[in-house]
């Protein structure tokens, strides 16, 4: 019994209505039927695609001119057929549909692949694509004559270079010159000009051989020999102008030489000895040629080139020179005994110079006043003071220039400065110091109290008694000394501080802490002593009414309570003090 309906894929449908089965159309791998339907028939499926299950390979090298050769790969099913197509950087080569294929300029850079489509009965065919090669590359271009060098290999001549034999011959070349093996920048042309750089240096050329669709090669030259110098010439030595004295400058010119541009360095010589540092084109003379004839050596240097030596004219004897005082000596300071006087060198129109004094009384030297400066002496009184200045230096002419004199020379004065040391307090010491201009003066000493002479006070030091206490106190010191007269000077007037006490021990109290006994002050060891004491006894700190003697006696209410005694020390002069003893036992 046919009807129509649906085929599952590959089952076989029953004729049982109970074992139908509900058939999607839209299933991948169901085919639809149209007509009758014989139950128990088997229906084919659409055809499956060839199944690739192992890729293509290919084999050989990707190099202009060589063949590669594709493998089919391996399929399923096993019995396929093949088709080929050649495929660069994934483009299809026109024509290129052989297992085999012979690699052109145009791949060159791009990386081959071969693509198979595998086809079968009842399948649809099958795709699949090897492994790219590496990017293509050319055909190694040979040499087979290496590149040449002509020409002589010195400084400024210039070398040619041919490009050697290679095979293919249609190929281009490129030039690159190298020295000692590093590339000479910019030099590409088929000859070279040797420049002073490239002394000593051995010179090859590098021809590189391309062509398209080959791989470009190299090719070096045999190096020349090492390049040589050539040798500056001189035609006019060097000429030296200017005095051949002491400080004076020479010049020198560098003469004349070929090639014309050249480095020159020089040697000032003196009698032919090389003077230490004289390199420049001009040289000052000093002390140390006097006596000597100069001359130049010149040295002409050329990068690439021998260098070229030439000597002066030697100039006459270096003479000394004479020395130049613009301006005399001067002397300044008091003339006066006791007073230093100080003279200056002048004014010279040299410098470096070396300078000695002599001190003139009137006009007799004073033996040993040779300084700069010199005090002047009782022995000088009423004559003038002048000094000469000898100015020297080696090379030259020695002179003696003489200043101006003095006034005649007066008696001297004397300064005093005067300080006290100590401390400036009643029942202190202190002391007068003196410092006097002229040591060996007599001093004597006045003690003041604002400023008014305090009598008997003329010793150097001065204890201060209490009568003093915040006063001013000073001292004038007056020193004398023959052919300087007198002077005096006062220190600074000081506030003199009220004295103060000190104690070695303590007061305290004396006698037995019970109703009825008398306690009595026990004074302390004290300096200096004063000349009022004050009493007030005290129990537990509050002070006892008219407990004010020097001794207390106990009452009843003083039982169980402690007991001190406040005691305070009076003198002129001295400050105050209050001391307070230690308390007593309570009082049983």
């Amino acid at each position: 019994m046919g009807q129509t309906g649906w085929y599952d894929g590959d089952k076989t449908l029953s004729a049982d209505a109970a074992d139908a089965q509900p058939i999607d159309a839209t299933r991948t791998g169901n085919v639809a039927l149209d007509g009758p339907l014989v139950l128990g028939a088997v229906v084919d499926p659409t055809p499956v695609a060839v199944a690739n299950t192992a890729v293509p390979v290919v084999t050989g090298s990707p190099v202009v001119g060589s063949t590669l050769t594709a493998t089919a790969g391996t399929w399923d099913p096993a019995s396929v057929t093949t088709a080929f197509q050649w495929l660069a950087d994934g483009v299809p080569i026109a024509g290129a549909t052989d297992a085999a294929y012979v690699v052109t300029a145009g791949e060159q850079g791009k990386a081959l692949s071969a693509r198979v489509t595998a086809s079968a009965p009842d399948h649809t065919d099958g795709v699949a694509s090897s492994e790219p090669t590496a990017p293509v590359t050319g055909a190694p271009i040979a040499n087979t004559a290496v590149p040449t060098i002509s020409g002589a290999a010195t400084v400024g001549g210039t070398l040619t270079a041919t490009a050697g034999t290679w095979e293919p011959s249609s190929v281009a070349t490129a030039f690159q010159w190298r020295a000692g093996g590093s590339v000479l920048p910019g030099e590409t042309a088929a000859t070279l000009v040797l420049g002073e750089e490239l002394l000593g240096e051995v010179i090859t050329v590098t021809v590189e051989a391309s062509k398209t669709g080959w791989s470009s090669a190299s090719a070096t030259s045999a190096a020349t020999a090492a390049v040589a110098a050539g040798t500056v010439a001189n035609s006019a030595a060097p000429v030296i102008t200017g005095d051949a004295v002491v400080g004076s400058t020479l010049s020198v010119t560098d003469g004349t030489w070929s090639p014309a541009t050249v480095t020159v360095t020089r040697r000032w010589l003196a009698d032919g000895v090389a003077i230490s540092g004289a390199t420049a084109s001009t040289y000052t003379l000093t002390a140390a040629e006097v006596g000597k004839k100069i001359t130049v050596e010149a040295t002409a240097a050329r990068t690439g080139w021998t260098s070229g030596v030439a000597i002066s004219e030697e100039t006459a004897a270096v003479a000394p020179a004479p020395l130049h005082n613009t301006v005399a000596p001067a002397i300044s300071g008091s003339a006066a005994v006791g007073s230093s006087l100080t003279s200056d060198t002048g004014t010279w129109t040299e410098t470096g110079l070396s300078f000695t004094r002599q001190w003139f009384r009137g006009t007799t030297p004073i033996d040993g006043a040779t300084a700069a400066s010199y005090a002047v002496t009782s022995a000088d009184l009423g004559e003038p003071i002048t000094v000469k200045v000898t100015a020297s230096k080696p090379g030259h002419v020695t002179e003696t220039v003489a200043s101006a004199p003095t006034a005649a020379v007066e008696p001297g004065a004397m300064t005093v400065s005067v300080t006290v040391s100590g401390t400036v307090k009643v029942g202190k010491t202190v002391t007068a110091n003196a410092t006097v201009s002229q040591a060996d003066a007599a001093l004597a000493y006045q003690w003041l109290s604002g400023g008014v002479a305090i009598s008997g006070a003329t010793a150097k030091t001065y204890a201060i008694p209490a009568s003093l206490a915040a006063k001013k106190l000073s001292v004038r010191v007056t020193a004398t000394k023959a052919s300087y007269g007198t002077a005096s000077g006062v220190s600074a007037a000081t506030t003199v501080a009220a004295g103060t006490f000190t104690f070695s021990t303590a007061p305290r109290i004396v006698g037995t802490a019970a109703v009825g006994k008398i306690l009595k002050y026990g004074p302390p060891t004290m300096s200096p002593a004063a000349t009022t004491v004050r009493y007030q006894w005290k129990r537990n700190g509050a002070a006892i009414s008219r407990a004010t003697a020097s001794s207390y006696k106990l009452v009843r209410g003083d039982r169980g309570r402690r007991i001190t005694l406040t005691i305070t020390y009076i003198r002129a002069g001295y400050t105050t003090v209050v001391k307070t003893t230690a308390a007593t036992a309570k009082v049983r």
